[in-house]
């Protein structure tokens, strides 16, 4: 089929072989727009990374496999895995993966049923109502007083550290 005259004869537009970078810029690029500016860092304000969502389907993944006493809560559980793992990845800048579920249910000691009973009695008051948003603040401030030195070990690290000197671990 032919095709009209004022269709331009050739279409095919040839490429390099070779790459070019674009011309060099000369001026100096500054933060000019309110997102420019980076994170803001501080307490209450989170760990920001990314697909931070995907940490509640993990933590919902590992439900049967935590330990829980009569007097815990799931949801309030699953809310302060979830937090606690989010601020070890945002650590390492990138989305949550299941180490990092593992490692918080070690630190707590929820994947161990005969675990210090103090330390029980330690993240039953710290997970205590904490996935109502009312209580944000609250689990905000069990989060930040957990150090990064913690979550960057490794979760066999944990173990052992946690029959130690668990308060050390969580900050209390």
């Amino acid at each position: 089929m032919s095709a009209p005259k004022f269709v331009p004869a050739k279409t095919v537009r040839v490429t390099p072989t070779a790459y070019s970078s674009p011309p060099r810029r000369f001026d100096g690029w500054t933060a000019t727009r309110p997102g420019d500016g980076g994170l803001r860092e501080g307490a209450q304000l989170g760990s920001q990374g990314p697909d931070q969502g995907y940490a509640h389907t993990l933590v919902e993944t590992v439900e049967g496999q935590v330990t829980l006493r009569e007097d815990e809560q799931w949801a309030d559980v699953a809310m302060l895995i979830a937090s606690v793992a989010l601020k070890r990845a945002s650590i390492y800048g990138r989305a949550p993966v299941i180490h990092d579920i593992r490692l918080v249910m070690t630190l707590f000691g929820y994947d161990d049923a005969s675990c210090d009973q103090e330390l029980v009695e330690y993240r039953r008051a710290a997970a205590e109502e904490v996935s109502h948003s009312h209580h944000y603040g609250r689990l905000r401030d069990v989060v930040d007083r957990i150090g990064d030195e913690t979550l960057t070990m490794k979760p066999a690290d944990v173990a052992s550290a946690r029959v130690h000197d668990w308060r050390a671990l969580v900050g209390a």
